[in-house]
């Protein structure tokens, strides 16, 4: 594969030519994701160091992508970019998020919830899983997990509030709206 620039969160690139049974099979074909789109996704958050560590490895000379190159292929990269997302978020975890003071954090790979607040942990009997769940003062959560099936790490967002008994349903809506952008804005996303 040939890498041909990064855009939009994008690193692009083309495919000349196909190791098949030791025979190589010319082709011309341009690298896209899973959601369809040309170039592989990389998050915001991750997305300069994705970029300098593929301009560092890929631009300018070609590499072979086949099952024998694992350490080199564009899945890998975006494999390692959502494990140092992962990786990040355990070792810089967010003291606050929306606005409100973090007080839990589950942590199923390690197996432990983290109290924010007395900075004590708890164990969780369950089984290991690479999921992190943040749990802010007003009951927000936020759930990040590697997506088992696609390139990129899935947030999940839990929001509650008490509605007044004449307030309208539009309202509420619209005040856990902004709840749910302020938390993306707090993960950069």
């Amino acid at each position: 594969a040939i890498m041909s620039g990064f855009s939009s969160q994008r690193v692009k690139g083309t495919v000349k030519s196909v190791l098949l049974y030791d025979e190589i099979i010319r082709v011309s074909l341009s690298l896209y994701d899973t959601d369809g789109l040309e170039g592989l996704y990389v998050p915001r958050s991750t997305f300069n160091e994705t970029a300098k560590d593929v301009a560092s490895g890929a631009m300018g000379s070609n590499m072979t992508i086949n099952q024998g190159s694992y350490g080199n292929s564009l899945s890998q990269w975006g494999m390692q970019a959502i494990q140092k997302r992962m990786s990040d978020l355990r070792e810089n975890m967010p003291r606050t998020l929306g606005g409100q003071t973090v007080l839990k954090v589950h942590d199923y790979k390690a197996q432990h919830t983290c109290n924010m607040v007395s900075t004590t942990n708890d164990r969780i009997e369950l089984p290991v899983s690479n999921v992190l769940q943040f749990i802010t003062a007003d009951g927000s959560k936020v759930t990040v997990r590697p997506s088992g099936t696609e390139p990129k790490i899935k947030f999940y967002f839990s929001v509650c509030m008490t509605m007044e008994p004449d307030q309208p349903l539009e309202e509420a809506d619209t005040i856990l709206a902004n709840r749910i952008d302020a938390l993306k804005k707090d993960l950069g996303l």
